[in-house]
C-alpha cells in the first residue's frame, strides 16, 4: 500500500491557481454519468468553499499519491443549522485507476467528515460510484429531492424510487 498524502484547503489556506485548475479537471473527468458536473459548476463550488463568492466557506480535501491526484472532495457550509444539514458535500470523486480505490474512497470520506462539526448532505444520483463509500461511513437515505428549474426549456417528468438500503 502506498503512502497517500493529504492536502486541506480552507478560506485561510487557499489552493494556488494551478491546483484549482487541477481540481476542476480532476472532478470534471472523474464524475461519471448523471452525477457529472460542468467545469463551471466545479469552479463555483470551489469559489463558495474558499469564500471568493459571498458564502460561509467550506473545505477542499485532496488525496495524492506523490504528485498524482487520487481523490478530491468539496464541502460547502450551508448556514442552515437545524433546518437543513450544516454542510453540503458538493463534489467528491476518486481516480478510477488508483491501486486501492475502496481504500481511497474511505480515506477521502473519513477525512472530509472529520472537518465537519455538523450534519452533512451529499446530493448524488443513485448510480454514483461514491454512494457505497458514503453508506459505509454512515450516510443514509433521508429524503427525495424535488427541484424546479427556472432555466426554461423542456420540462421532463420522471418517476423514480429511492434505492433500498442493503441490510
Amino acid at each position: 500500500m502506498e503512502k497517500l498524502g493529504l492536502e486541506l484547503f480552507t478560506p485561510f489556506d487557499k489552493p494556488t491557481y494551478s491546483t484549482t485548475c487541477e481540481i476542476i479537471r480532476f472532478l470534471h473527468s472523474n464524475s461519471k454519468g448523471a452525477s457529472s458536473k460542468s467545469k463551471e459548476d466545479v469552479r463555483k463550488s470551489i469559489e463558495y468553499a474558499m469564500k471568493e463568492r459571498p458564502s460561509l466557506g467550506g473545505y477542499i480535501t485532496v488525496i495524492r499519491n506523490g504528485s498524482k491526484m487520487w481523490g478530491v472532495s468539496i464541502l460547502n457550509k450551508t448556514g442552515l443549522e437545524g433546518i437543513m444539514p450544516d454542510y453540503i458535500l458538493s463534489h467528491m470523486a476518486v481516480e478510477p485507476t488508483c491501486t486501492d480505490k475502496a481504500h481511497c474512497e474511505q480515506l477521502l470520506m473519513k477525512k472530509t467528515l472529520e472537518l465537519c462539526n455538523g450534519n452533512v448532505a451529499f446530493l448524488v444520483q443513485a448510480n454514483d460510484p461514491m454512494v457505497e463509500a458514503c453508506m459505509e461511513q454512515g450516510f443514509e437515505y433521508r429524503r427525495l429531492e424535488l427541484v424546479f428549474s427556472q432555466a426554461g426549456g423542456e420540462r421532463v417528468s420522471e418517476s423514480k424510487q429511492l434505492p433500498q438500503r442493503a441490510n
